[in-house]
């Protein structure tokens, strides 16, 4: 089915992925979501013989995902980013900084009338690139796109869970969710 919409982008901080399992802090709501893009990342091998291919594997490593929003506040910044928020308010960027890891989960209406459900289980986004520019005749909105890469949880392997349904899950905004 078509997809026709896409909204409620909600990032879940990594606090613990080791082998022993994975836990998550609070869910953050970012402002309103205008894109997603989601790329698999594969590898693949092929085996030959008698002059042929006899064997052939694909395997997914990870995504690239990029996010527009309509905004990002400061304080989402430096959650999303590792930078450090001042007293003031303001974000200072610092060599050292390391964006966290966080799970990044969405939905998605379809032209069936039901919503895709998606959540990427860990994702570091990098730096955002910036674009300003001044109003002439016509208003031009210039709006934040996030950049990132999506790897497999330590714990279990996992990479991403996608659900369709006619209504929301129970819970899917309050803790990153699995297959049952």
């Amino acid at each position: 089915m078509a997809r026709i919409g896409v909204k409620n982008l909600t990032i879940f901080p990594i606090t613990k992925d080791d082998h022993e399992g994975t836990t998550y802090g609070t869910a953050v709501k970012l402002p309103p979501l205008m894109k997603v893009s989601l790329n698999a990342k594969t590898v693949e091998g092929s085996l030959y013989g008698d002059d042929r291919q006899v064997e052939g594997n694909f395997g997914i490593t990870g995504y690239d995902i990029t996010v527009d929003t309509t905004d990002l506040k400061p304080d989402q910044i430096a959650a999303l980013l590792g930078h450090k928020k001042d007293s003031n308010g303001g974000i200072t960027v610092n060599a050292d900084d390391e964006a966290p890891y966080v799970a990044v989960a969405f939905e998605s209406k379809r032209s069936d009338g039901d919503n895709q459900y998606v959540v990427l289980y860990k994702v570091k986004f990098s730096p955002l690139n910036e674009e300003f520019e001044t109003k002439g005749e016509n208003i031009t909105y210039k709006t934040p796109s996030l950049a990132g890469k999506a790897i497999a949880r330590e714990s279990d392997g996992a990479f991403k869970y996608d659900v369709v349904a006619k209504t929301l899950p129970e819970g899917w905004y309050t803790t990153p969710q699995k297959a049952v």
